[in-house]
């Protein structure tokens, strides 16, 4: 009996310990997490990338590879070859996603 008590006391006093470093470790990757942010901005298109015929709006907006879809995502969209029609999506998230309007001033407010 008395074996058994000692087995539990020990048991406990690891447990406690485990508990105490599980805590650390959370609060760690809660620090690290906050301290990191990834963030988009998706630039202006420049003229010479603009095709009036390609465009429904003539601003040639159909033409970007990036499109911010929220203030958290972007999808990229891809030809699947040279030789191929369609396209492939791909979506990406950040911690924020500013869109061409948006100045280099406002992003690092």
């Amino acid at each position: 009996n008395l074996e058994m008590s000692n087995k539990i006391k020990a048991l406990q006093l690891r447990y406690r310990q485990q508990r105490r470093i599980g805590v650390e470790l959370t609060t760690a990757i809660q620090a690290l997490k906050g301290n990191i942010q990834v963030n988009c901005r998706i630039r202006p298109l420049h003229k010479s990338e603009m095709h009036e015929k390609d465009s429904p709006q003539g601003d040639g907006t159909d033409m970007a590879a990036v499109q911010r879809t929220s203030d958290f995502h972007v999808t990229v969209r891809r030809r699947f070859s040279l030789h191929k029609t369609g396209f492939r999506r791909m979506t990406y998230g950040f911690d924020q996603v500013w869109d061409e309007k948006t100045s280099q001033e406002e992003v690092f407010e």
